[in-house]
């Protein structure tokens, strides 16, 4: 199934730059010190400049935030129960109990949104 989405750049700490379809990538972490972020696709990770605070704000329309230390693309979302999201990929995030409700309801309208666009 080929991607699609917005290409991205992001800045790796080793100096290089990567180049990602926005679709490619299943979630992105906050590294140990919280200086620098995890970028997570289905077949690598890749540390790069980008905090998730600022990812937060320059790609908001792609990606939810579901913990403080984690963005995560919805259309990797496989299934919510309490206080965790897993990924199609078997991948599970915290959702702190705080947020739970409140995440769970952004997702749930997203997905209705979704599937009213679909012909």
């Amino acid at each position: 199934m080929p991607h699609k989405g917005e290409r991205l750049h992001f800045r790796g700490v080793d100096h290089s730059d990567y180049f990602y379809l926005s679709d490619s990538i299943l979630y992105i972490e906050t590294d140990e010190g919280g200086m620098h972020s995890i970028l997570h696709t289905a077949n690598e990770s890749v540390e790069i400049l980008d905090k998730v605070n600022d990812l937060t704000k320059t790609c908001p329309h792609l990606f939810l935030r579901c913990h403080q230390s984690y963005l995560v693309n919805p259309n990797y979302i496989r299934n919510l129960r309490r206080f965790e999201l897993r990924l199609t990929s078997g991948v599970v995030l915290p959702i702190p109990e705080k947020k739970y409700t409140a995440f769970r309801e952004q997702v749930t309208r997203l997905m209705k949104k979704d599937l009213l666009k679909q012909p």
